[in-house]
């Protein structure tokens, strides 16, 4: 089974016996490249790995907090659902900024990054255009079809925000 990764060097004494990662020793912006269309399942495991660490976290610990003092109280506060309520929020707010310095926290991990046209940085409002359609209920799944079916793998949030997903 192929997972479209890079091939590694033949063997390390091209390199002179040093790492072959493409990547050591770069500047990140230098080696900018689209994503291939066989690699497109990096772009659904950093969005899985932003989703896990954006949502998980503050929605996590709300629901410990919550349950805590379900548990503990003899009258529970009147506003406990604040609690959770500013979780979501907190949460929303990461989400629409995950990109908002080059590359979200799953981007990174697997060596993708967002860039505006000519290399340029991507702005905060760049992200929240990029992912308020994914906020969605429905298009969010449009925009999964788009990035799979597109020739350039652009969904709608990144045409709205002028920007391109690619490996760093």
């Amino acid at each position: 089974m192929e997972l479209g990764l890079r091939p590694d060097a033949e063997s390390s004494e091209d390199l002179g016996g040093v790492h072959a990662g493409p990547s050591y020793g770069t500047n990140r912006r230098d080696v900018f490249s689209l994503v291939p269309s066989e690699r497109l399942w990096l772009r659904a495991a950093a969005f899985g790995l932003d989703l896990i660490c954006l949502a998980g976290g503050p929605l996590l610990v709300a629901t410990v907090l919550v349950f805590l003092v379900v548990l503990f109280a003899a009258e529970p506060p009147v506003g406990l659902p604040k609690v959770f309520r500013a979780a979501q929020l907190l949460f929303v707010t990461l989400f629409l900024l995950r990109d908002s310095r080059g590359a979200s926290p799953g981007k990174l991990l697997l060596g993708l990054s967002v860039v505006r046209p000519g290399g340029g940085r991507v702005r905060p409002l760049d992200s929240v255009l990029r992912n308020l359609p994914l906020l969605v209920p429905g298009l969010n799944l449009l925009e999964a079809v788009a990035v799979v079916q597109r020739p350039d793998s652009r969904r709608l949030g990144d045409r709205l925000a002028g920007t391109t997903v690619g490996e760093s």
